[in-house]
């Protein structure tokens, strides 16, 4: 039996997660996710980004797999603007090119973040569990984060 720990399971596991959650992304979005072997250029990030976003403003896409995808997008280009633009330009690159908030983009990273540890520790007991079952424990935390938020008020 293989160990979970090692990094080579982990990285076919991530592979797995990130390949079922552009399966799910694209279903919702109607739109179909590049796979090539050359990682895809900034444009092409925002492209894919402003596609899954655009419908989960719309209300068309509501799926915590969709702004998880958003997140996953958004950290690739926070990479990217980083070392071809330089670190202390993403907010106002973010403004520029993608269509929302530095403060969306900082929640739909956040649930991408959430989702990946979430998706470690699943990984680090040795359980299973769905992606739909993960998507809902990270609703659930989320809606209670807001309901500490407004009680704090």
């Amino acid at each position: 039996m293989t160990d979970p720990k090692t990094p080579a399971v982990r990285a076919a596991g991530e592979a797995a997660v990130a390949t079922e959650l552009d399966k799910l992304a694209s279903a919702e979005t109607g739109t179909a996710v590049a796979t090539t072997t050359a990682p895809p250029t900034l444009a092409e990030l925002v492209a894919q980004f402003r596609a899954t976003e655009s419908n989960i403003s719309a209300g068309v896409t509501l799926s915590v797999a969709a702004q998880i995808r958003c997140g996953e997008l958004l950290q690739a280009m926070q990479e990217r603007v980083a070392k071809e633009i330089g670190s202390g330009h993403w907010g106002a690159w973010v403004q520029l090119n993608c269509g929302v908030s530095l403060r969306q983009v900082q929640r739909y990273i956040r649930r991408a973040k959430e989702f990946h540890a979430l998706d470690q520790k699943v990984n680090d007991g040795a359980t299973s569990m769905s992606l739909l079952a993960q998507g809902t424990l990270l609703k659930l935390e989320g809606d209670a984060q807001k309901k500490r938020r407004t009680a704090r008020r």
